[in-house]
């Protein structure tokens, strides 16, 4: 706050000073809309020049959030209440991180894993019928997939997921939930009219059949065949395979890395550059936007984070409580 009106400001050009203090080549920055990417922009700009190509923007028209709202919106329809409620909305975050990150093949620095593995032991699956109670066990599978280590660089606290080769797979999660919608509405073919939908599906159906053991053979007759009749349709072969994504055998399994107590400084040192006046709300000691809403930090809370920091065990207490509530959900 700056006096009574309030204050919006980008902290990209400190997040993108610790990011490179921590290894950081590049940092990919969601902007699904166009307040979003103003912002961004402003952050930009603060940096030098020789920095400022640092910074990548991704999912410029939203396409991905969109696919993640919508895969949560059974859920959003049926959480009526508080922690449900409440859970759906930070899952927003938590599941569009992942989306991203998986995508890109890259770290994500946040902690929206530690915020949503703490409603898991609290809330109730009865709440949730049909679709949304098959689309929250993938979510808790997702979410218990994940434990809690600590690297050796400043201390870090990180996320990291099972080493597992059937590990749950949020676009597997994306584009079945987008199948099955169609499918269920228009039929078993309904996914003709909508040739992405259909595309998708294949790609999966695809990727297993090549990595059959079987599948070398029929490949190789192909090849075979092609030279022999003098058309060279092995390459056409090969990039059909690679733009459905298909040739790499596992998908990317992106870590958390959060910022931790370095947070608290991060936004007072960019509000101070606005303006030494400039306040958090009455009792916070600051807010921020995230893209299911609001959040907030109260006085005290900087003690909790410095503790955090220091101690695991109370993290991987919650990774312990969240996979004793598996019994709950399957």
């Amino acid at each position: 706050m700056l006096g009574s009106k309030p204050l919006k400001i980008s902290v990209l050009a400190g997040a993108a000073a610790v990011f490179v203090c921590r290894g950081a080549e590049r940092i990919y920055v969601p902007v699904p809309d166009a307040e979003t990417r103003d912002r961004a922009k402003e952050g930009i700009a603060k940096l030098p020049p020789q920095r400022q190509d640092l910074v990548s923007f991704v999912d410029t028209d939203g396409d991905v959030f969109d696919r993640v709202t919508e895969y949560l919106r059974p859920l959003g329809m049926q959480a009526r209440k508080w922690p449900e409620d409440a859970f759906v909305g930070f899952m927003v975050d938590f599941l569009y991180e992942v989306a991203l990150a998986s995508k890109y093949k890259i770290p994500i620095a946040s902690s929206s894993i530690h915020t949503v593995r703490g409603f898991v032991a609290i809330i109730d699956p009865r709440e949730f019928t049909g679709e949304a109670r098959f689309r929250l066990a993938e979510c808790i599978s997702l979410i218990c997939d994940y434990d809690v280590d600590v690297i050796d660089h400043g201390n870090l606290n990180i996320d990291t997921p099972s080493c597992a080769r059937r590990s749950p797979d949020i676009w597997r999660f994306l584009d079945f939930a987008e199948f099955r919608e169609v499918t269920a509405a228009t039929g078993a073919l309904g996914y003709l009219k909508i040739p992405s939908v259909g595309l998708r599906r294949l790609r999966y159906a695809i990727g297993e059949f090549l990595q059959r053991p079987e599948a070398k053979p029929v490949l190789s007759t192909a090849q075979i065949v092609a030279d022999v009749a003098g058309v060279k349709q092995a390459d056409k072969l090969a990039k059909l395979a690679e733009s459905l994504g298909v040739l790499s055998v596992e998908h990317f399994r992106p870590p958390f890395i959060p910022l931790g107590p370095v947070e608290i400084g991060l936004y007072r040192s960019a509000l101070a550059e606005v303006s030494p006046e400039a306040e958090p709300p009455e009792g916070s000691i600051l807010a921020f936007e995230r893209k299911g809403g609001v959040s907030w930090l109260n006085v005290g809370d900087e003690l909790k984070l410095d503790r955090e920091a220091a101690n695991l065990v109370p993290i991987k207490n919650d990774v312990i409580a969240a996979r004793a509530a598996l019994s709950r959900f399957f």
